[in-house]
């Protein structure tokens, strides 16, 4: 891992969706440029044509590839397989 690169956040999986949710959520706030609105996750963008910012939703495609960036996703170990 360069110096530059920040380490992953491990999230466990499980049918606790909320933790798991939150978790991504922390994790997604780390990155530059992402913002939550009115319970959706933004950017802010610059219009080319004139130069103002303004807000835009992130897709969800932007969502996968920003997750990839910030977490690694792990299986629960099964009690025994310690």
């Amino acid at each position: 891992m360069s110096a530059t690169a920040k380490a992953r956040r491990i999230v466990v999986l499980g049918p606790d969706e909320d933790r798991v949710a939150r978790e991504c959520l922390e994790a997604l706030s780390t990155l530059d440029n992402v913002y939550e609105r009115g319970g959706q996750l933004v950017k802010i963008v610059v219009d080319p044509a004139t130069d103002e910012p303004r807000i835009e939703p992130i897709t969800p495609d932007e969502i996968d590839s920003m997750l990839a960036c910030v977490v690694e996703f792990r299986e629960p170990i099964a009690k025994g397989n310690a």
